[in-house]
């Protein structure tokens, strides 16, 4: 029999419970304030996001988010860069521009034991297609054979999807692209400098039915000035 009383036992769970949460991975979003490229690293701070909390006047008030890495609230004179820039998922030896690009853009940070560890700018967990693998998924459920036949296409448009989003879907079939073959999406996409061209496949009707994400406009795309680079392994050279 255990000497502890039951409330001892109690207070030792919730402790446990209370530390065992401080230890687990979690993600939460912030903002690009700064960036900081050092080499073919890019390190960012990031604030949190803005909350709501009502004033003793009974006013609803937005109060600014704190910054990743500034947990305990310490004062801006009092918190340093090594403390509050965070390592990101970006390969600047791959991608090149000017980086203002990223600046306010919403991202996910990973942190560890409470402690900020990762920043994903590139939206890891984002699906290529606007309709989703899930989605497509539970399509194919809608069938008897599991295809993306009639009854799939039928459950997707009761999902809100245009029957032009739907079809350009379907079209985009492994057997309908080349292998080795680099995706170009045309105007919309990020510019490439393709030494050889044959090793791109034109896509474009994918991006004008509007199914491909994360492509920036045409103008986002010369007003940021950025691009990929090309690399040996992309070229064949």
């Amino acid at each position: 029999m255990s000497s502890r009383t039951i409330e001892e036992q109690v207070k030792l769970l919730n402790n446990y419970e209370k530390t065992s949460r401080q230890y687990r991975r979690r993600y939460e979003k912030g903002i690009i304030r700064n960036l900081s490229p050092q080499g073919d690293r890019l390190f960012a701070t990031i604030q949190r996001m803005p909350s709501t909390r009502v004033d003793n006047s009974g006013v609803t008030v937005k109060v600014d988010g704190t910054y990743f890495g500034n947990e305990h609230g310490y004062s801006d004179d009092n918190i340093t860069l090594s403390e509050t820039l965070i390592p990101s998922d970006v390969d600047l030896s791959i991608i090149s521009g000017t980086l203002e690009h990223f600046v306010g853009k919403e991202v996910m940070v990973e942190s560890i034991d409470n402690f900020p560890e990762k920043v994903f700018i590139q939206s890891p967990d984002s699906s290529a297609r606007k309709i989703s693998t899930e989605e497509l998924r539970t399509a194919r459920l809608s069938s008897d054979k599991t295809e993306l036949d009639d009854s799939a296409k039928e459950y997707l448009l009761s999902r809100g999807y245009s029957e032009e989003a739907i079809d350009a879907t379907f079209k985009e079939t492994l057997s309908s692209i080349e292998r080795a073959k680099i995706l170009d999406y045309g105007a919309a996409g990020w510019q490439t400098y393709a030494e050889n061209k044959a090793n791109y496949q034109d896509l474009e009707e994918s991006n004008k039915a509007g199914i491909v994400t994360e492509l920036p406009s045409e103008s986002d795309a010369v007003s940021v000035g950025l691009c990929f680079k090309a690399t040996k392994a992309l070229t064949a050279k």
